[in-house]
């Protein structure tokens, strides 16, 4: 976690997970929300990240601090998530509700109509034209 990467094992194949978490410095703590659905992961580039545990896709931006992030907790229901840092500062995070249904249309729409994207570590990009024609032709698929 010193090189800001968290990475997912399998436990059966000892072989890596989908793509790593990833955050601009080190990572202090990772824990898993109630159901397994969710990881989240602090870190000392002053961020909290919500991520997908099964793609490894950040779930929203960055939840920030003004200093290192060094602790993040679920609440045992799932619908908060703790942070601290060590400026004595907690928060807590009221965590909307998953989506019933797959987002990456959602994703596709709005990247197109803005033109920008996000990077793994919640950074805004332009898009180039060819990823933007990409990503257009992906609106037009089932």
């Amino acid at each position: 976690c010193e090189d800001g990467l968290a990475r997912l094992w399998s436990v059966e194949t000892g072989q890596p997970l989908g793509v790593s978490l990833k955050h601009a410095q080190a990572i202090s703590c990772v824990t898993v929300s109630p159901d397994g659905e969710s990881i989240a992961t602090a870190s000392h580039d002053k961020t909290a990240r919500l991520w997908d545990a099964y793609s490894g896709q950040p779930l929203g931006g960055p939840l920030l601090h003004r200093a290192p992030a060094l602790w993040v907790s679920f609440h045992p229901d799932g619908t908060q998530l703790a942070t601290a840092s060590p400026d004595h500062l907690a928060r807590i995070w009221q965590l909307r509700p998953a989506l019933s249904e797959p987002t990456d249309k959602i994703t596709l729409w709005t990247e197109v109509t803005t033109g920008m994207m996000l990077d793994a570590d919640g950074t805004p990009r332009n898009l180039t034209p060819a990823e933007w024609e990409e990503r257009r032709a992906g609106l037009r698929s089932p």
